[in-house]
């Protein structure tokens, strides 16, 4: 089994969740959500490098301040959904 730096995990979860976000309905992505904060909260994936790359993928440098990206570092980031 291959083994995933710390960073490549954080990276394959945002871009997951980001692409969910696009494709899927609200139930189904609301079970895929609640999986994606178990998996790193297990994987010991902290809440600032998760916001980093849900960052990067969003293209934007500046979030609202209730933007799901702006929970870390306290609360799991989840991808942008602000309008900035």
């Amino acid at each position: 089994m291959m083994k995933l730096l710390k960073n490549e995990e954080a990276q394959a979860i945002a871009r997951v969740w980001n692409m969910a976000i696009a494709s899927l309905s609200p139930d189904m992505f609301c079970n895929l959500e609640d999986a994606l904060k178990w998996l790193c909260t297990n994987r010991h994936i902290d809440n600032e490098t998760l916001a980093f790359y849900h960052r990067r993928l969003s293209g934007k440098e500046n979030h609202s301040s209730d933007c799901a990206i702006s929970q870390a570092p306290v609360f799991i980031p989840g991808p942008c959904d602000c309008s900035e």
